[in-house]
């Protein structure tokens, strides 16, 4: 029984194709490509990177493949300005004091000069970057929207 037919006592309506839930933990292959775009050829790592196949380093909590380190998006394993881009996808449902953290990981992570791009719902800002591009995001009409959020590193002076 699912919650429609809890709520309503009525079987649940059949769910429209484009409605379906695809495999976790990956981005449609539109997203993909436009992360491509900004990562060639440059040393990056991807933060909690679930299925994804995009970037020099991988990391994440549950890996899913044998290339991808685990770690924490809260302690990420690296040395400090490591990597010309760092970026990810976090999940979206952390509270206002949950998202500052990983954010500020990513930073410490990235050189003077790089990059952080963040796939999110909310707007991080930090001393050590500027945001340099925005985009908006939604995969269906009236479905969730998120930011892809592109900072260039000017400082290490907060990190």
């Amino acid at each position: 029984m699912d919650y429609q037919e809890l709520l309503t006592n009525e079987p649940p309506l059949p769910i429209p194709k484009h409605h379906q839930f695809r495999k976790a933990w990956r981005w449609p292959h539109c997203i993909e490509d436009f992360f491509k775009l900004r990562i060639e050829g440059k040393h990056s790592l991807h933060v909690c990177c679930g299925q994804s196949s995009l970037g020099n380093v991988r990391i994440d909590i549950d890996p899913q493949s044998k290339r991808t380190h685990e770690g924490d998006m809260n302690n990420i394993p690296f040395e400090n300005c490591s990597f010309d881009i760092v970026f990810g996808d976090w999940p979206w449902k952390l509270n206002f004091f949950q998202r500052w953290k990983p954010f500020y990981e990513m930073i410490r992570k990235c050189k003077v000069g790089g990059y952080v791009i963040i796939n999110c719902t909310w707007v991080p800002f930090s001393n050590s970057v500027i945001l340099k591009e925005m985009f908006v995001r939604s995969d269906f009409p009236f479905g969730q929207a998120s930011l892809i959020l592109v900072y260039e590193k000017i400082t290490s002076e907060f990190d």
